[in-house]
């Protein structure tokens, strides 16, 4: 799977649905809007202006979209909370767009503003969702008929494995899921899932199975006996780009400790560690800059008048620096 490839349609038409839907906005305006309030014809002239909001306007969108994480995960979209999620973005990017460009515009009456508003928010969500609906109907087919799949693997080797693997495997629609092999947690001298899937390793060697294998899913299906060893293997797959799954007889154990969410259908449950939604994280992201930029600038002159007296009163450089591990276990120097 090219998920840059991915990535990029759902950018490009995400642009062409914004492009459009204002230029169908900037017609509206100059067929109906202009003359309703001069008393005469005004010609539909696409000049400097229109194709600098042409290009600017879409890319505003296209910024709002990847600040909610609309392009993250472009292979598991669901068409449902697509809809949703389009929507509100169309609702919120529509209504910052009428008090920036359009609330200065000269009008009739009031009422050309509410029917301005729900005119470019009816063409800007119909355009976006269709578009997206074709890219993720098209991927969804492709998964559900096992042309593409997530390379996943299957911790755990025997009866709960072996079982989950088949019913899997025998399903008419896939869930996506491509299995290149299993991990054990403890040593046996006969895994029942070893004749389906080759053996990778063992649960202290998850993370270098991940990078060798590129593995995106891990699902675990350990037997009742293995469950004190549920909590190492997250902790092993933690900061790793792989989706985590699980059984829904462990729910009770994980329960508090991460928050779920269940597949529809399918014998599964997601891990998921992120309590903070994907715009949450830009929005607190942005402010952490901003007002760490803001007390920089503010306090700069303090910081010079340190950094002079340290330097006149002590030997060794102004700044001192260290190597510390940052997110995903990436050494970095820290000042």
């Amino acid at each position: 799977m090219n998920k840059t490839l991915q990535t990029l349609k759902y950018i490009f038409f995400d642009f062409i649905a914004a492009a459009l839907a204002w230029g169908f906005f900037y017609r509206f305006r100059k067929i109906y809007l202009e003359p309703s309030k001069f008393g005469y014809d005004i010609p539909v002239e696409y000049d400097e202006n229109f194709i600098i909001g042409l290009i600017t306007i879409p890319s505003i969108w296209i910024l709002l979209y990847a600040a909610s994480g609309f392009y993250k995960s472009v292979y598991r979209k669901s068409r449902l909370k697509e809809f949703a999620q389009t929507i509100t973005s169309s609702i919120l990017g529509c209504t910052l767009l009428f008090f920036v460009f359009i609330l200065d515009d000269e009008i009739n009456t009031y009422k050309d503003y509410y029917l301005s508003y729900l005119y470019i928010l009816f063409f800007h969500f119909v355009l976006t969702y269709l578009f997206r609906f074709f890219i993720t109907s098209r991927t969804v087919y492709r998964i559900q008929h096992r042309k593409i799949g997530f390379n996943t693997i299957v911790i755990g080797a025997n009866e709960k494995a072996l079982r989950l693997f088949t019913e899997m495997e025998t399903e008419k629609k896939s869930y996506g899921n491509k299995f290149i092999g299993f991990v054990r947690v403890n040593r046996n001298e006969n895994y029942l899932i070893e004749e389906h899937l080759p053996f990778l390793g063992k649960t202290k060697e998850l993370k270098a199975i991940v990078e060798k294998h590129n593995v995106e899913e891990a699902i675990i299906a350990i037997e009742s006996s293995e469950h004190e060893s549920l909590e190492n293997i997250i902790g092993e797959l933690e900061g790793l780009n792989v989706l985590i799954k699980v059984i829904p007889d462990m729910y009770d154990i994980l329960s508090g400790s991460v928050r779920m969410t269940s597949i529809f259908g399918a014998p599964l449950i997601i891990i998921n560690r992120e309590i903070m939604p994907a715009w949450q994280q830009t929005l607190k992201r942005t402010i952490d800059i901003g007002v760490s930029l803001f007390f920089l600038i503010l306090m700069s002159p303090v910081y010079l008048i340190v950094g002079l007296i340290v330097k006149i009163s002590t030997k060794g450089p102004i700044i001192f620096s260290q190597e510390r591990i940052g997110i995903h276990d990436k050494a970095s120097k820290k000042d």
